[in-house]
């Protein structure tokens, strides 16, 4: 027989979701109330943007508010318990990101964070099927529980976004989505970038949802005990992938610069990734996975100047005394107990990468790599292996840039390489082309290989 008595816990979270669908509602009125942001164009439709579901979703909560009987109870017991769970993922995810306490960020962090919650849905809709011996309960129960959690994600992330933690304008203001919006105002951009995420999150999630909660729901179906088998491993390759992720750090300069890095794997022997004038740290990330899978630990550094990188001469990079953020990220890694460091320097971040061979102690840096890239300094004074990468027909509107390159290999100590390529692709371009994946073997060997005896120029 039915029990179609009230359900506290039932009546107790649909008036807590309730309040925060009038809570999330309030802090994005507040939120748009700053003074520039309806000037901006088009904004009153990223703030319409995300009420629009919230209010579907208070709609359905006042339904859940009347359903009754043992078999809703079931399914709504499983929502709550796998909604809430996976809603306080979303939270802790949101606030480390966001620096709460502490930033650790990266694609492969979110990848990460997102595959759980997305498990978790199937599993929702998996245990619930198998109980109820239903795959439309299960279906229910994965929809129910993705909308619990986004309820509480969206509340999180407006209070921090929006309130605790807002981005900073600085670092908006080189975002390429802010630099073609052709709005004027970058933290109305922020706000307005914030309430269209939320309207996303909403939307999608109950899509999410549908999907691995019927795929749940057939699992649930067919389930043998071979299967726990095959949920135990794809439970190993979620935890594997949360517990590899990317990680975004920072650290100082010798003269009081404040740099941002990702960093990629572990190993006993590191990699630092130095970036050219028209890329950033994240260029890097094929390559930083690459070596990561290669058993390299890998710091991809913004310079100061470059996404939240900040320093003495950060208006002009090239200008600035940049081999003081290698220097520093090689500091970095060897306080993290790393046995030896290499750099590889793409053009600007190749120069860096000499002079701080140059200004280093002997020993600090052990390998040296340029794609298209020399010191700025003295080569003789080197005091890192060196290889040198570069196309026949690289050049600037000053010419070739192969003279200049072949003057200071010549010029630099042994053990030592020069390659020469086919082509006009200049450093970190040369990733783009079909030699994409000579230059990373060049590289992976000459990390790896045993310098004893020297090397001369190969074509």
């Amino acid at each position: 027989m039915d029990d179609h008595r009230a359900n506290p816990r039932r009546t107790a979270l649909s008036l807590g979701l309730l309040g925060l669908v009038a809570i999330s509602v309030a802090m994005a009125v507040m939120a748009a109330r700053y003074p520039g942001f309806f000037s901006q164009p088009g904004a009153r439709i990223f703030l319409i943007e995300p009420m629009c579901p919230l209010i579907v979703y208070a709609v359905a909560i006042a339904l859940v508010l009347r359903l009754g009987g043992l078999y809703w109870n079931a399914i709504l017991n499983t929502a709550i318990v796998f909604g809430v769970f996976t809603g306080i993922l979303e939270v802790v995810n949101i606030g480390i990101e966001n620096g709460v306490p502490f930033l650790v960020s990266g694609s492969r962090m979110a990848l990460g964070s997102m595959l759980v919650v997305f498990t978790l849905w199937g599993v929702a809709g998996f245990s619930t099927s198998r109980s109820l011996r239903s795959m439309g309960s299960g279906l229910i129960a994965a929809v129910a529980s993705a909308c619990i959690c986004m309820l509480i994600a969206v509340a999180a992330g407006f209070a921090v976004e929006l309130f605790l933690a807002s981005p900073d304008q600085a670092t908006i203001a080189t975002w390429v989505e802010y630099k073609r919006s052709g709005w004027t105002d970058p933290r109305a951009f922020g706000i307005a970038n914030t309430l269209e995420s939320a309207f996303t999150h909403l939307v999608v999630a109950p899509i999410v949802a549908t999907v691995v909660g019927g795929a749940g729901a057939l699992v649930a179906r067919w389930y043998t005990r071979r299967m726990r088998s095959l949920i135990a491993i794809v439970a190993v390759v979620v935890l594997s992938q949360v517990a590899n992720a990317q990680k975004t750090i920072s650290f100082s300069t010798a003269d009081g610069a404040v740099i941002f890095a990702d960093l990629y794997g572990k190993g006993d022997n590191a990699v630092v990734l130095a970036h050219g004038g028209r890329f950033n740290k994240e260029s890097w990330a094929k390559q930083a996975e690459r070596l990561a899978a290669s058993g390299f630990e890998v710091l991809a550094l913004d310079f100061r100047g470059y996404g939240k990188s900040r320093g003495p001469g950060d208006s002009t990079p090239m200008d600035a005394p940049l081999h003081l953020d290698v220097l520093a990220a090689v500091c970095y890694l060897r306080a993290k107990g790393a046995k030896g460091v290499s750099v590889v320097g793409g053009s600007m971040g190749g120069g860096a990468a000499g002079d701080a061979s140059i200004a280093s102690q002997p020993g600090e840096i052990d390998r040296l790599i340029f794609l298209g890239a020399s010191p700025n300094g003295p080569a003789d004074k080197l005091k890192s292996a060196s290889l040198y990468i570069v196309a026949r027909d690289d050049a600037n509107e000053d010419g070739r840039r192969l003279p200049r390159i072949r003057e200071q290999y010549e010029k630099s100590p042994q053990p030592k390489q020069l390659i020469l390529l086919d082509g006009l692709a200049h450093a970190q371009f040369l990733f783009q082309t079909d030699q994409a994946e000579r230059v990373m073997s060049e590289i992976l060997h000459f990390l790896s290989e045993n310098l004893a005896a020297p090397a001369g120029p190969k074509k």
